[in-house]
């Protein structure tokens, strides 16, 4: 399964999520994206090559619905804004774990 993280940047809730789902959860296809930092045509792009893409915070849902690529296959995994200020923060790890346990991905 190919998965999409998005958060704002791109360079810390999404990079954290997609690097435990590689690792900690068996999904080698999981990339990181920001919404504020890529194209409309480049976020298109990557939520038409995912199977599941999971946003971080309504922020970024609100923001990837009104530039119209909101999709069926969108999963809300909502940990807030970025308020851990480095990646691979324990915390946020925790978070993301203790969040994923509340989803199947593979349906």
């Amino acid at each position: 399964m190919k998965i999409l993280c998005v958060c704002q940047h791109g360079a810390n809730r999404s990079v954290v999520l997609a690097t435990l789902l590689k690792l900690e959860y068996g999904y080698p296809d999981s990339l990181s994206c920001g919404v504020d930092q890529n194209s409309k045509e480049t976020l298109e792009m990557l939520i038409n090559w995912a199977d599941k893409v999971l946003v971080v915070d309504q922020y970024v849902l609100d923001r990837l619905t009104n530039l119209g690529l909101f999709k069926d296959k969108f999963l809300l995994i909502n940990v807030g804004g970025d308020r851990w200020g480095q990646q691979h923060n324990s915390e946020l790890q925790q978070l993301f774990r203790d969040k994923l346990k509340e989803f199947k991905l593979n349906d």
